[in-house]
């Protein structure tokens, strides 16, 4: 139990504990400019989101639909899973410099700043659209402030103690933003911005290096990716058809993929003739292993990303060791495909595939491929949650090379990531330092310079 006092002048609205114990850091703050309330520097009320369908899209002619799950920690929009809306209210078209704030869920408080670079959008009801008045403060300063440590802790202050975290408009027009004269506004937005962009540059750069992995496995196995088939009709010919007998695994693309495969100078195996499929079901977590459910594997890299939060139960889970490989069976075109670093237990969306016959990092790589992408995009089953048969997954053709050309694979491919890795926190270092100049210009502790 933890105890603390707070002094009845200090209480203001409301009185559950938490909020009034950090709440409290986030008002006696030395501050050198004056603080103005976020509603005080609006042109017009705040607005929530449309309530509509997310449907995948064309980005060259449709108008995207961000959602929160579009925007990541540090207020960039992703480029994954773009999606538009099944309908477009003209309402809700965002315009340049809007900022738009997470009102919902694990990441309530998250902020995007719209440009109209971004091209045409809507928002969803889980966002609310604030505009600044750019007489009063400049919104990119506005939305730079939002990335402070200051702002964070007030997040954690301001949401409910229990339920689904949430945060509205009334209190989010009621957040504090220390406010320097434009000239201090502006120059701040100017150092975020240079960081900001000189982030992207390198995370670009960490993006090409994973890029390259795909290309690269492929070349050491002297497998050539098959030409895109653009194809909506196509023939099958019976003695093609194998178990299944509807028009899905026949694609075009599937088809050739699996030819390329076939004709290689590789070993082909089928992946349940290399591998052991681990079904050790778990109901309770007595070993506290951490829990890995789709949503903490990256799409295409492979890589895992924490919760936030400790999943103390579960209805029933796999059990997976280090070196293991979960491979989804939901909605395989995320190319979800995780090589464990540690002993834990997983949904039971997963395959656990123990290698038996290969280098695990080697099969993980491949698992990741374009290529397999092309042979499972065409084996789902399933509307709503579309997801892989287990007969399908264990008939993958996986090629398998000399042990010594697995290893090397797995080495370069490893080096690679590492890079990879290094880049992506030398980004995050340097955002991370312009953060902290800016507060301290903020604070009064520093001066802009020239």
């Amino acid at each position: 139990m933890e105890c603390f006092k707070v002094y009845s002048d200090e209480i203001e609205g409301r009185m559950d504990p938490p909020y009034l114990k950090t709440i409290f850091l986030v008002k006696n703050v030395n501050i050198k400019y004056p603080l103005v309330a976020l509603g005080n520097l609006l042109k017009e009320r705040p607005q929530y989101g449309a309530n509509e369908i997310a449907i995948d899209g064309n980005p060259e002619v449709d108008i995207r639909y961000i959602r929160i799950t579009d925007i990541d920690e540090f207020g960039n929009l992703k480029d994954e899973d773009w999606k538009t809306a099944k309908k477009i209210d003209g309402k809700y078209l965002l315009e340049g410099n809007d900022i738009l704030f997470a009102r919902s869920g694990a990441t309530a408080g998250k902020t995007f700043i719209y440009r109209p670079e971004f091209g045409k959008a809507i928002f969803a009801g889980y966002l609310i659209r604030f505009k600044i008045d750019d007489t009063k403060a400049n919104p990119l300063f506005v939305f730079y402030y939002t990335q402070s440590k200051r702002y964070a802790l007030w997040v954690k202050s301001i949401q409910r103690p229990s339920g689904q975290p949430n945060i509205n408009s009334e209190e989010f027009k009621s957040f504090e933003i220390p406010l320097p004269p434009h000239p201090i506004q502006n120059s701040i937005a100017e150092i975020m911005e240079s960081a900001y962009a000189l982030k992207k540059q390198i995370e670009q750069e960490a993006k090409e290096l994973l890029d390259s992995i795909n290309g690269y496995v492929l070349s050491e196995l002297s497998i050539k990716t098959p030409p895109k088939e653009k194809k909506m009709c196509y023939a099958v010919y019976s003695n093609d058809i194998e178990e299944r007998i509807d028009p899905s695994p026949y694609h075009p693309i599937r088809m050739s993929t699996i030819k390329v495969i076939k004709s290689s100078k590789n070993k082909i195996y089928y992946l349940k003739n290399i591998v052991n499929f681990k079904r050790k079901i778990i109901t309770s977590n007595n070993q506290n292993l951490p829990y890995i459910g789709l949503e903490n594997i990256e799409s295409n890299t492979g890589r895992f990303i924490p919760s936030k939060e400790v999943k103390e139960s579960f209805g029933s889970a796999f059990q997976f060791n280090k070196g293991d490989i979960l491979f989804p069976k939901l909605r395989p075109y995320l190319n979800k495909v995780y090589l464990a670093e540690f002993e834990g237990v997983c949904s039971t969306e997963f395959h656990v595939i123990e290698p038996e016959e290969c280098n695990n990092l080697y099969l993980s790589v491949f698992l990741r491929s374009k290529l397999m992408v092309n042979q499972t995009s065409y084996l789902m089953t399933g509307n709503t949650l579309p997801r892989l048969q287990t007969v399908d997954v264990e008939n993958l053709l996986i090629p398998v090379q000399s042990q010594d050309i697995q290893n090397k694979i797995a080495e370069e491919v490893d080096r690679r990531m590492e890079r990879a890795k290094q880049l992506e926190k030398e980004a995050r270092m340097l955002l991370e330092g312009a953060k902290a100049k800016v507060e301290k210009i903020i604070l009064g502790e520093d001066e802009i310079e020239g």
